[in-house]
Order: structure tokens, then C-alpha cells, then sequence
């Protein structure tokens, strides 16, 4: 927009390449398209309307009153289908291309229809079906500026986007863990709390949201408490007791699910005595040594590492050595004292030891 009048911005030398690729992107063709046929439509609205002013002003003179809307016809406003052919194209891609050949052209499109309540679903389903693509495909959205936008989406309520934003928040940190700072800035891992908690979800898609739990937690003091406040130990507990009943169906014991309510259990107690001691009070050993028993050898060992976290408490061990060392100096310093000897010690104020007075 800036370069016909000479008025072109100066990027700073690491973006000039990025800027002398951005005003030729091919997609300016295709937007210079939707926009020409969105102005050829504005002089017969303009004139469309002169004739209903005119109507209805000849009507008002006529009755001596205003009459209502005018029976002519009123020429209706095509929207522009700029948005939809995008992500036809971008969805064209994900069926013939691959990571061998040049990026998605539409994928900065994609992530501006986030935002558009009309195509926010497909955009979000087209944009998972892009992470899946592997590693490549995270990194590649993140740089265009894909976190921002399923940050923002976290606030909204559809209970139909639910499950896909679980998933490709599931790719996003998968990919950088880092993204769980600030998620919980946010209070974006309340999202998924109660997202684990719903009724009527998946076992896969809740071991999703269990894991989405677990990396927020990961060597992350903040991430633990926040998911402590939002009630995150009796939300995995009840549900690793369902996941671990034997009377249960295939699909509340799912093993990828015991798997993730464990470690996600873990993760939150972590290095947080805390998070310890709220798990302690509600029988969180109790429902992990119920969980030896699950079919799962992987649920089994998330299970014994979960109750090696909540058995291992590090401040504790370390007070009970600070306590034997202070000891060991206090009995030093007492055999000190019952060497020193004065045979010309108070009678009065002496103190008999074995014959000998101090």
C-alpha cells in the first residue's frame, strides 16, 4: 500500500529480506481481486439508494405522509468469498502437499480466520490437520504468528471447538514448552481443567488435555500452583480411580488415559510440598497403589512414579541432615565442656560428674 507513493517503510537490516519477499507474496494478487469486486459493487448500491430516497419522498408528498419501505427492489451486497477460497486452497494443500515442497501459501490467511466466527471452525480443523503434519508444521505456525490467536480462543465457550483446540494445544506444546508461561498468564490451563473434567469427552482427548496439564506443571512453580488453586488434584485423582477400576469400560480405562492422569499428577507435585500435601489428604496413595494393578504396564509405571514423587520429599530430608548435623555439633560442644575441669571450682556451684566437678 505504501510503495506507489513513495512512502516505503525501512525494516531493519535482520527483517529486509522478509520485507522485499512480503509485498510480492502471491496472496496480494488474489486480495487486489476480492477487494476490485467488493468497490464494483458500491455505485449500484449508491444509485439503488437515490431511488428509494426519491420513492419515498414523492410517496410522503403525495399521501402527505410517510409512507413505508419502497416495493422496488433493493440490490443486495455479495460478501466477499475471499476467506472461504483461501481455506479451500490451504485445505487443496493439505491433501496433495508435503514438507518437501514450499510452505502453504495460505497459511497466514488460515490464522487471520481464526478470529471470524463464521469460518473459525474449519480454519481450526484445517489448522490441526496442518500440525499433524509433524514437528516442521508446529514451528512453522508459531513463526507466522499462530500463538496469539488460540491464546484468544481459549475465552470462548463453543463447546464445538473444544476438542480441536485440545489437540493442536497438545501440538503447540509438544513442540515448545516454553508456551506454558504465558498459558497460565492467562489463566488459559483452566480451559483444560475443566475440559478434563467435562462429561461425555473421549478417553484420547482427555489424555490430551491431561497432558496439555502436565506440561504447564513441568519444572514450572507457577504453572503448579495455578493448576493447584483451580482444583487440578481432585479433578486426577477421580478420574485415575475411574481409569483404574476393573469394572470400568474400555474406554474409562483407557491406558493412554491412566497414563497421562498419572504423570500429570506427578508433574503437579513435583519439587511442590504443597501440591504434596493437598494429594496426601485426599488418598492420593491409596488410588495410586490401586493403579498397580492396571493392564497397562505403562499405566503401572506412571503409576510407581507418580507415589515416588508424593514418597520423596526433598525439604524434609534435607531438614532431617540439617538436624543430625546440629546435633553431632551440639554433643562436640558438650563433650567440650565436661573435659574443661577446675579443681578450684565452687563447691556451692559445682556439679558432680562421676567424681569430677565442673
Amino acid at each position: 500500500i505504501r510503495r506507489p507513493p513513495r512512502s516505503t517503510p525501512k525494516p531493519s537490516s535482520a527483517a529486509s529480506d522478509v520485507y522485499k519477499r512480503q509485498h510480492q507474496h502471491p496472496i496480494w494478487l488474489a486480495w487486489d481481486m476480492a477487494v476490485e469486486n467488493c468497490l464494483l459493487q458500491i455505485p449500484d448500491l449508491i444509485k439503488a439508494e437515490k431511488r428509494m430516497a426519491a420513492s419515498q419522498g414523492a410517496s410522503a408528498g403525495t399521501n402527505g405522509a410517510q409512507q413505508g419501505p419502497s416495493q422496488q427492489a433493493y440490490p443486495n451486497f455479495t460478501p466477499s468469498s475471499f476467506f472461504s477460497e483461501q481455506l479451500t486452497a490451504f485445505e487443496v494443500w493439505l491433501e496433495r502437499g508435503d514438507n518437501s515442497k514450499d510452505p502453504p501459501e495460505q497459511l497466514p490467511i488460515v490464522l487471520q480466520v481464526l478470529l471470524s466466527q463464521s469460518h473459525r471452525l474449519r480454519a481450526l480443523v484445517l489448522l490441526g490437520r496442518f500440525l499433524d503434519m509433524g514437528p516442521w508444521a508446529v514451528d512453522l505456525a508459531l513463526s507466522v504468528g499462530i500463538f496469539p490467536y488460540v491464546l484468544k480462543l481459549l475465552q470462548t465457550t463453543a463447546p464445538d471447538l473444544r476438542q480441536i483446540l485440545v489437540f493442536i494445544w497438545t501440538k503447540i506444546l509438544a513442540f515448545d514448552r516454553s508456551c506454558q508461561i504465558d498459558l497460565v498468564k492467562d489463566s488459559g490451563h483452566t480451559y483444560f481443567i475443566r475440559f478434563l473434567d467435562a462429561p461425555n469427552i473421549p478417553a484420547e482427548e482427555r489424555a490430551m488435555a491431561a497432558f496439555v496439564l502436565a506440561s504447564v506443571c513441568d519444572n514450572h512453580p507457577k504453572g503448579q500452583n495455578a493448576c493447584l488453586k483451580g482444583g487440578l488434584v481432585d479433578v486426577v485423582l477421580a478420574h485415575i480411580s475411574r481409569a483404574c477400576d476393573p469394572r470400568g469400560t474400555r474406554e474409562a480405562t483407557s491406558p493412554l488415559l491412566a497414563k497421562w492422569l498419572c504423570l500429570c499428577l506427578a508433574k503437579l507435585c513435583e519439587d511442590n510440598v504443597e501440591a504434596r500435601r493437598v494429594a496426601f489428604r485426599a488418598g492420593a496413595v491409596k488410588i495410586l497403589s490401586d493403579a498397580f494393578s492396571h493392564q497397562s504396564p505403562e499405566a503401572r509405571s506412571a503409576a510407581v512414579y507418580a507415589l515416588g514423587v508424593m514418597i520423596d520429599v526433598p525439604e524434609e530430608r534435607e531438614a532431617k541432615v540439617k538436624r543430625r548435623k546440629e546435633i553431632e555439633e551440639l554433643k562436640m560442644a558438650s563433650m567440650g565442656c565436661l573435659l574443661y575441669t577446675s579443681d578450684a571450682a565452687d563447691e556451692g556451684l559445682g556439679v558432680d560428674l562421676g567424681g569430677r566437678r565442673i
